[in-house]
């Protein structure tokens, strides 16, 4: 059964040049074509000996890495359609990309106080649902146009040197002007600290790099949060307000 994973991986590898596009697209068939398949598409590249097992190992933790961040891409936009204010947003993605270890949102704003565990739990199964939707929309539309969207990069600047240091939230799932705001804020932070191990990957990667969407598919902007940042602002970001009733989960 064909996955998003399995196109986050064909599309990187083909990035990286470790495997010919129309080979990827081909094995990519394969695995659509077979609704029983077990195999995932590097699987099936290394037994047909077209991937050496270190490279099948780097893109799976590439791929890995990608979905984590995909994931909190959609969780922060549930945060900022229930009252997290746009400057509020860019503090935290800088504060958790200025840390050497990575750590989801909903668990810093957790810890700090900001949210309750039963609301950052509410908000990961509306992520969840929101990417379950999201993966249909996108294998379909992969399908339909027969994986030629293979052929775009999965990190858009880095050419086939993609490293786990460039796979994040704000460098994919954000807009370039978020990106820049971002980026500063974080060289800001690690100046003040004096600890500058992503030095490389926030200056490595073209500041107007084109927004991405979720998969390079998605129309470019952000998603505007629709609460009042001005009210959000007053009423302090102690807790976030509980939701408004929607049957919207998929996102913009």
């Amino acid at each position: 059964m064909l996955t998003v994973s399995d196109v986050v991986a064909a599309k990187l590898l083909v990035q990286l040049e470790a495997v010919p596009l129309e080979v990827a697209r081909a094995h990519l068939r394969a695995v659509a074509a077979d609704e029983a398949a077990t195999d995932d598409v590097v699987a099936r590249l290394q037994a047909a000996g077209a991937l050496p097992g270190a490279t099948a190992a780097q893109a799976r933790r590439l791929v890995a890495l990608y979905e984590l961040v995909r994931a909190e891409a959609v969780y922060l936009q549930h945060l900022e359609r229930e009252g997290l204010a746009r400057e509020q947003a860019h503090a935290l993605l800088a504060e958790i990309e200025a840390s050497p270890v990575r750590e989801r949102l909903g668990a810093v704003l957790v810890a700090q106080g900001r949210l309750t565990a039963e609301d950052d739990a509410r908000l990961r199964d509306k992520a969840a649902r929101s990417l379950a939707v999201e993966d249909e929309r996108v294998v379909g539309r992969y399908l339909r146009d027969d994986f030629e969207g293979v052929a775009r990069p999965v990190v858009p600047g880095a050419g086939a040197d993609v490293r786990p240091e460039h796979v994040r939230l704000s460098a994919l799932f954000r807009s370039p002007r978020t990106q820049k705001l971002v980026a500063s804020e974080v060289r800001r932070r690690l100046r003040e600290a004096a600890f500058d191990p992503f030095a490389d990957a926030v200056g490595g990667l073209p500041a107007a790099a084109p927004w991405t969407g979720l998969l390079p598919e998605l129309p470019p902007g952000e998603p505007p949060p629709l609460a009042d940042p001005a009210r959000a602002a007053r009423a302090g970001t102690a807790r976030l307000r509980a939701p408004r009733a929607s049957s919207r989960v998929a996102p913009a």
